[in-house]
């Protein structure tokens, strides 16, 4: 804040935050999301091919609360579940096929050098993904 509203003057890494502030937009990056989201993930399953299955995993069945907000009815009837899984694919693949590539485009963007790059931002400006859930 200083360097930018004070005459301040700026470093490496006021200048990598500015960077990537002024670059990402309003609600940031869709790869800087997909990549902090694997960084979260990559720190309790470990590898990159596990955070790819678990991201697989939770397209084909998201949980309850994802899919009470689409499908505000299973509130009042949460045993209908499977069913909506199996309704919500069935759609995705014979109506949205879209978005399947694009969800299987956004996975293919988790490498191990994205995940490692994305680490190294944060702890270059002396943050760490070690959020608790």
């Amino acid at each position: 804040l200083n360097v930018w509203f004070e005459d301040a003057e700026a470093d490496s890494v006021t200048d990598f935050i500015t960077q990537i502030i002024f670059n990402s937009g309003v609600y940031g990056t869709q790869e800087a999301h997909i990549l902090s989201e694997a960084v979260k993930i990559s720190k309790t399953q470990g590898s990159v091919e596990s955070v790819k299955r678990k991201k697989y995993f939770n397209l084909i069945f998201p949980s309850f609360a994802v899919m009470s907000q689409r499908y505000p009815f299973l509130k009042k009837a949460p045993f209908l579940l499977p069913v909506m899984w199996v309704i919500k694919n069935f759609t995705a693949v014979f109506f949205r096929r879209d978005r399947i590539k694009a969800n299987r485009e956004n996975i293919n963007k988790i490498t191990e050098e994205g995940i490692d790059g994305y680490q190294q931002s944060l702890n270059f400006v002396g943050l760490d993904f070690n959020f608790k859930e």
